[in-house]
């Protein structure tokens, strides 16, 4: 049904941008299931790496032939002084 909606919705725009939050559930399905392109941020930590490769598993799992772009967030320490 969703994908049926967003198919007429598509044709009247040349892109359209779903921020969905960082948890797999059904409105995150959804939007990955009528995606033509993934932006996925990843933080710089061991934790971030593990979390982002379970990111790619369950979009690829649910949809095989999708571009994924990964972003890799630099963080910076407020310590510095200029």
């Amino acid at each position: 049904m969703v994908c049926k909606k967003f198919k007429r919705t598509k044709s009247k725009y040349d892109y359209i941008i779903l921020d969905l939050p960082p948890a797999w559930n059904l409105l995150t399905k959804n939007g990955v299931a009528v995606a033509d392109k993934v932006i996925s941020p990843m933080e710089p930590s061991r934790f971030g790496y593990e979390s982002h490769t379970k990111v790619l598993q369950s979009v690829s799992t649910l949809k095989m032939k999708l571009l994924i772009l990964s972003v890799v967030n630099h963080m910076l320490a407020q310590k510095s002084i200029f």
